[in-house]
């Protein structure tokens, strides 16, 4: 991401193209389902040197797929001082999981998320359940992810409490 970073520090050093007025809504896919995204106000497309940068930035970001874009357009605001990036997991377009489900909660330790999908290999397919915990070590975003056949019958309690457990070990390792 270090080029995505460096095309963001550079359009926001030259003047910005005054971005056009935003529509009051945009439209988006994931995968085949439709989103709306209602335009707050102060926020528009990406225009001129706004809209390359954020191409830049979505064009090195190879794990997602980044369907819309919303940049300030207040007075006195740079486009990218203020901006939004609407990004999707490449490889979930196809998951289909409810809020109450995907966000299974949060501690001291992480914010979790937890789901199930179904996955294809070799002709089979088989159902997987996914506990994710999102944690920081040594200041470092990271996604401690544990997967399991659904079949197996573990509870999603105990899968959150096993990630929970794997993200203790190493905050112990590391941050001692």
């Amino acid at each position: 991401m270090t080029i995505a970073f460096t095309a963001l520090m550079l359009a926001a050093a030259v003047p910005a193209t005054p971005p056009p007025v935003a529509p009051a809504e945009q439209r988006f896919a994931i995968g085949a389902t439709g989103i709306i995204l209602p335009t707050p106000p102060g926020y528009c497309l990406p225009a001129g040197n706004a809209e390359t940068a954020i191409a830049m930035v979505n064009a090195a970001d190879t794990m997602n797929d980044t369907p819309a874009a919303l940049v300030s357009c207040r007075p006195g605001v740079q486009p990218l001082d203020d901006y939004y990036l609407f990004k999707s997991p490449k490889q979930a377009a196809t998951f289909e999981l409810s809020r109450p489900v995907l966000l299974a909660g949060q501690d001291q330790v992480c914010g979790y998320l937890l789901g199930s999908f179904t996955v294809e290999a070799g002709g089979r397919q088989e159902r997987l359940t996914a506990a994710v915990c999102v944690t920081s070590i040594k200041r470092k975003v990271i996604n401690i992810n544990h997967y399991e056949p659904t079949s197996a019958g573990r509870s999603k309690v105990q899968m959150l409490a096993d990630v929970r457990a794997m993200a203790e070990r190493m905050i112990a390792a590391n941050e001692k």
